[in-house]
């Protein structure tokens, strides 16, 4: 009998342990959806004043390729400068309201009037607070893949797949590699037509940098071809 009642005592307490420890298990899990991320990356770039990175662009097209590089340069407001080493002296500037595409070998600059939230100035307009509100809104979102964040060159990244909503000529597909830490945007990879390929990548960020207004202006000057409201591949 004492038996009996032991095994049964010993039944519940190995019952009432896994019990504990599927519960314990199930508390410890997060599940993260595509949303929970874009809500933290929108509230990141909205707390975030300024920035300054390093940045590198690889467009390919057929089996041609370019690689640019230079500094980047964010302050709140949809205020950006992408300052290019290569090609030396080619910047593209925005205050949030114009953009100004400056193409030192040309001695030509283009010039657009941003649309408001329904435009943010190509890739580098995705960079900034501004830009990731129009980026949500004009594409639709989800994991690349179901298991995130993945490990890249021992970085945590969660891989947002961007489709455009409706078709507009620009970047149909987007792929966004957000700092799963940080939940800041560290690289974008878009497709374009024609089979042209853009990557964007941000390295050696560094937040609240104080940058002065200038930064974010463009002055034209008398000698410089100037075309108004066209796309340049620059961008």
């Amino acid at each position: 009998m004492r038996s009996s009642r032991n095994k049964i005592f010993l039944n519940s307490s190995i019952f009432l342990l896994i019990s504990l420890m599927i519960v314990w298990n199930i508390g410890a899990q997060k599940f993260v959806h595509p949303t929970d991320v874009v809500k933290k990356v929108k509230d990141n770039f909205n707390k975030l004043n300024s920035y300054q990175a390093e940045f590198t662009i690889i467009t390919e097209r057929k089996d041609q390729k370019k690689i640019t590089k230079g500094t980047a340069y964010f302050k709140k407001g949809g205020k950006v400068n992408f300052s290019f080493t290569t090609p030396v002296n080619d910047v593209i500037i925005s205050n949030g309201k114009k953009m100004w595409v400056y193409i030192k070998r040309l001695n030509a600059v283009a010039v657009e009037q941003l649309k408001g939230d329904s435009d943010n100035g190509g890739l580098t307009g995705a960079f900034s607070d501004t830009g990731v509100i129009t980026l949500f809104n004009r594409y639709h979102y989800s994991f690349d893949t179901p298991d995130q964040p993945v490990t890249i060159n021992k970085n945590r990244y969660y891989k947002l797949n961007l489709k455009e909503k409706v078709a507009t000529g620009g970047f149909s597909e987007m792929m966004l590699y957000v700092d799963a830490d940080t939940f800041f945007i560290s690289k974008i990879e878009a497709d374009a037509p024609a089979g042209k390929k853009v990557s964007l990548t941000l390295s050696n960020v560094q937040h609240n940098v104080e940058l002065p207004n200038s930064l974010f202006q463009f002055t034209i000057e008398d000698n410089m071809k100037v075309v108004e409201n066209a796309l340049t591949s620059i961008q």
